[in-house]
């Protein structure tokens, strides 16, 4: 009974954090999609897409392998946070000297200084908030405490300073300092709370991450080669309206995601990490044992997408963005993709040492749709990329599926989908 109001409190914690996280700033959607329209929503998007990349090498995937690697090793707790966070202050310092030619060279972000500088200033976001630490103690509570502080202060100061085209600036500045702020208060908190001693980190052990996470990094990174750049090439290719109309029918996609995935993969992910640890067969039976209650979900979402997509798109960003409806469709296809490929690829795959495989498909298939993309965006815009990336994401997900038959585990069947099986499931999961 105690384990079971555990994992419903770090489950309520989780459910917390993303509404802080996407629900907050859905309130503020309507001003803002209404003070700058479709173009400057488009050019946010934009930079932030490029910024993204910047992001991505500071954070090296040390959200996820942080975790597995507290869990399994909790006595090194000081050496693996300072290891991370040497290395993440590292990797900033770098970006910053990349940045700093991307500036000079490139039009659309010296056009807009200000504005790139102050989201490119997010990067250290990653390098202070060390939230993977927070997660492999299971301090869920202080995680959402600071992501809903972090998000309130940005949605009532977006309430009073941004009324019309020329708060952009004030917009984005709102936006990362407050997000800063915060990550360093988490900072802060967590060497106090957990009795830490902050050093540089030795240098064999950093190079010894490096290379122990370089498939995980390199996942995200062409993850990223059909998700973040079919926005870039987007900006790039055709018009800042299409990447607005494209990106705010992403941005719900990815509420969609986040509020149904983040909550049970920062809480199924240490179990999973710990019952693969100790026994493969237990690691799989626990994923059977989710995937009925977690087959209902996906088809719950969809369906929210089909009928109330239209009405949802008008309400948060206004008639200007009706376009993005058709959009919203396209990519729910991809989404279905996303929630099975995050469970068999980021919790089966990985869990039993099939990085590379895990890598292999998402290469192939990035390279393949950055060529398409290529070739074929200037003629179709927001439409093409939608189409690009959710066959990316089915083709990569069928694949994993398939490869998984291969090796003799098999994890669907169609007794999952019966009302008995949910109703058991959902029993399993309150249990475990």
């Amino acid at each position: 009974m105690l384990s079971l109001n555990k994992n419903m409190k770090n489950f309520s914690y989780m459910f917390i954090v993303q509404i802080a996280n996407y629900l907050l700033p859905i309130v503020t959607l309507p001003i803002v999609s209404r003070a700058f329209g479709p173009e400057k929503i488009g050019l946010i998007s934009y930079i932030t897409a490029i910024i993204g990349y910047f992001l991505l090498i500071v954070d090296y995937s040390f959200s996820f392998s942080g975790v597995r690697r507290l869990a399994h090793n909790s006595s090194k707790q000081n050496e693996i946070f300072n290891t991370i966070f040497t290395l993440r202050l590292f990797l900033f310092i770098i970006s910053t000297l990349v940045f700093g030619f991307c500036i000079i060279f490139f039009e659309d972000l010296n056009d807009n200084f200000y504005i790139s500088l102050v989201i490119f200033l997010t990067c250290l976001v990653p390098v202070f908030s060390n939230n993977w630490f927070l997660q492999a103690q299971n301090n869920f509570k202080i995680i959402a405490i600071f992501s809903f502080i972090a998000k309130l202060i940005s949605t009532i100061f977006i309430f009073i300073f941004i009324n019309e085209i020329n708060d952009i600036l004030k917009y984005v500045i709102i936006l990362s300092s407050s997000s800063i702020l915060i990550s360093i208060v988490t900072f802060i908190y967590i060497l106090k709370r957990y009795k830490l001693r902050l050093e540089v980190a030795k240098k064999k052990i950093c190079l010894q991450y490096i290379k122990e996470d370089k498939y995980l990094f390199l996942s995200t990174v062409v993850t990223n080669l059909y998700t973040t750049t079919g926005v870039v090439l987007l900006g790039v290719l055709s018009t800042k309206y299409d990447v607005g109309i494209y990106s705010s029918a992403q941005r719900l996609i990815d509420l969609m995601r986040s509020l149904i995935m983040m909550p049970i993969y920062q809480i199924i992910f240490p179990l999973l990490a710990k019952k693969f640890g100790k026994n493969i067969e237990d690691g799989l039976s626990t994923v059977r044992v989710f995937l009925p209650v977690f087959n209902l979900i996906v088809l719950l979402v969809i369906l929210g997408i089909l009928l109330f997509g239209k009405i949802i798109i008008f309400l948060l960003f206004g008639s200007e963005f009706s376009d993005s409806y058709l959009i919203l469709i396209i990519l729910g296809v991809g989404l279905t993709a996303v929630y099975y490929g995050t469970l068999i690829g980021g919790q089966v795959m990985l869990n039993l040492g099939m990085d590379r495989e895990f890598v292999r498909i998402q290469v192939i298939v990035s390279v393949v749709s950055l060529i398409i993309n290529f070739a074929i965006l200037p003629y179709g815009g927001a439409i093409t990329t939608a189409i690009i990336w959710s066959l990316s994401e089915v083709v990569i997900t069928l694949y994993q599926i398939f490869l998984l038959r291969n090796k003799g585990i098999v994890l669907f069947n169609m007794k999952m989908f019966s009302f008995n099986s949910i109703k058991l499931s959902l029993k399993a999961i309150l249990r475990n």
